[in-house]
């Protein structure tokens, strides 16, 4: 049976963290849906669930009704949404006054929030209904990534990708293998 999950509020965060050489990460870094009009906090947490994830995040932006054609100044932007999963939240995401967060979910019913907004993430923990099965994205056995930042963890210090002495080639075939 398909699980059917509700998530316990966790806060608002800042939706994207700037990092510097690369391009800036999420709050939570897995991209699950969207951008979609239709999006549900429950169709969010379910979903995140479904792939192995126990945390999901919604944000909120605006997607042209047209994007092909000179913009009249009638033309208005379609709200959308889009559902973000983690195993945890990147620590380096701000958080938010919860009040950045309030949007509700459109079209769905005005009781369907925080659905997040531009540059802020609503984030989420599932409770499912069956149980969802431990998770294997977010293990830190088998030689899986640890929850948190790469290399900040005892169980990731061996990992030849966390030793900065070594070449790059090597530490980046040990990442992508893992």
């Amino acid at each position: 049976a398909t699980p059917e999950c509700v998530g316990r509020y966790l806060g608002c965060f800042k939706d994207f963290i700037p990092a510097p050489g690369v391009p800036p990460v999420r709050a939570l870094g897995h991209h699950a849906l969207g951008p979609i009009a239709n999006l549900s906090v429950r169709e969010c947490t379910t979903k995140c669930s479904l792939i192995g994830f126990p945390l999901a995040g919604l944000t909120r932006g605006s997607l042209r009704t047209n994007p092909l054609r000179a913009r009249p100044a009638t033309d208005i932007d379609e709200v959308t949404h889009s559902c973000w999963c983690g195993c945890s939240l990147n620590g380096a995401a701000p958080s938010l006054p919860n009040s950045t967060c309030a949007a509700p979910c459109a079209p769905a019913p005005a009781n369907d929030r925080p659905c997040g907004n531009d540059g802020a993430m609503a984030t989420f923990r599932m409770t499912c209904d069956p149980p969802a099965a431990p998770s294997k994205v977010c293990a830190n056995a088998s030689g899986n990534l640890p929850v948190g930042r790469a290399c900040s963890q005892t169980e990731s210090k061996t990992w030849k990708f966390c030793n900065s002495s070594l070449p790059l080639e090597d530490r980046v075939g040990d990442l992508v293998s893992r």
